[in-house]
C-alpha cells in the first residue's frame, strides 16, 4: 500500500540509465528512443553531475551554426549542472511537491555522496497513486471529473503546421503537449518527444543531404509524427479513471472532448496536483 510517507526509495527506478558527461547528443537520442522515459541523469565517476531531458534535446536545434547536428557537441555542453535531486528517504508527498514546484517531471535519488542511485519520476507517482488503496472508485476524491482540473482553453496545433515552429511553441509555453486539430475536429496529439523524434529524423536527413552536396529539404510537418487515434475523456470522467487510462497507454495527457468538441487537456501533473495536498495525494492511517 502507497502511503504519504512512503520513501521514494521503494517508488524510484533503481540503477537507471545514464550518460557521460562526454557523450554525444546522438547517444543521448538514441537512448531516449530506446527506453520509455524523458530524463537521463549524467554521471562521473558515479557521481551525479547533470541531467538532460527530452525538452533540452529540443532545445538544442537552436544551438547556434546548426551545431545541433554536429557529432562533435557533447552532453556536458547541453546538460543541466544545478539539479534537484532527493536522498532515497525524502518521503512521496515532499517528492510530489518538489517537482511540481520545480516544473519538472524527475527526481534522480542520490545519497549523501553524491552518488546515484535512482530517479523518481512523475509516472511512478501515477503508479503510486492508482496502488493507494485508500484511493478506491467510491472514494469522494476520486469521483472528481476531469473538468475540474483540466486546463482550459487549450492550445493546439494543425496537422499542417512546420515541426520546428511547433517545437518552439512547445518550449515557449511551457507545454508538453499540443492536441493536433483539423476543421474543428481532433486528429491527433503532439507531444515534446514526438517532435524530438521528429527532429532527430530531420537531423539525419540534413546530414546525409548536407553530405551529398544537396540542398533544399523538405520541412517535417506535425501530421508526419503526431500520434493517432488519439485517446480523449468527456468533462465528467473521474480522475481515477484517467490515472489508470494514462498509465495504460503509457501516455501523460489526455484532451478532455464535450460534443465532439475540445475543451480542454488533464495531464498526468494537472493530476498529481490535485492530490499533492495533505489529505489528498495520499492514503490516511
Amino acid at each position: 500500500m502507497t502511503h504519504p510517507d512512503t520513501p521514494v526509495a521503494e517508488l524510484m527506478t533503481p540503477q537507471p540509465v545514464a550518460l557521460a558527461p562526454g557523450d554525444t547528443l546522438d547517444q543521448a537520442r538514441f537512448l531516449l528512443e530506446r527506453y520509455p522515459f524523458r530524463h537521463l541523469p549524467v554521471v562521473d565517476l558515479r557521481e551525479l553531475v547533470g541531467i538532460v531531458s527530452d525538452r533540452d534535446l529540443l532545445l538544442a536545434r537552436s544551438l547556434p551554426a546548426g551545431r545541433s547536428s554536429d557529432p562533435a557537441v557533447r552532453v556536458h555542453q547541453l546538460m543541466h549542472t544545478l539539479v534537484r535531486t532527493v536522498d532515497p528517504e525524502t518521503r512521496a508527498r515532499s517528492a510530489v511537491r518538489t517537482l511540481l514546484e520545480e516544473r519538472i517531471g524527475a527526481l534522480p535519488v542520490v545519497t549523501g555522496a553524491g552518488r546515484l542511485v535512482g530517479i523518481v519520476s512523475t509516472s511512478d507517482f501515477l503508479r503510486a497513486l492508482a496502488r493507494c488503496a485508500c484511493w478506491p472508485a467510491e472514494r469522494s476524491e476520486s469521483l472528481t471529473p476531469a473538468r475540474a482540473c483540466m486546463t482550459a482553453p487549450v492550445l493546439c496545433a494543425a496537422p499542417d503546421d512546420d515541426l520546428s515552429a511547433a517545437a518552439e511553441r512547445l518550449l515557449e509555453s511551457h507545454v508538453r503537449h499540443l492536441p493536433v486539430v483539423h476543421a474543428g475536429e481532433l486528429v491527433g496529439m503532439l507531444s515534446d518527444r514526438d517532435v524530438r523524434r521528429g527532429l532527430a529524423r530531420l537531423t539525419r536527413t540534413d546530414r546525409f543531404l548536407e553530405a551529398s552536396g544537396r540542398a533544399g529539404i523538405p520541412r517535417a510537418r506535425v501530421a508526419g509524427v503526431m500520434s493517432t487515434p488519439c485517446l480523449s475523456v468527456a468533462p465528467e470522467t473521474e480522475l481515477h479513471s484517467l490515472v489508470h487510462t494514462l498509465l495504460e497507454a503509457r501516455i501523460s495527457a489526455l484532451p478532455v472532448l464535450e460534443d465532439g468538441r475540445l475543451v480542454g487537456i488533464v495531464t498526468a501533473t494537472d493530476l498529481l496536483a490535485r492530490y499533492a495536498e495533505e489529505g489528498s495525494f495520499a492514503c490516511q492511517g
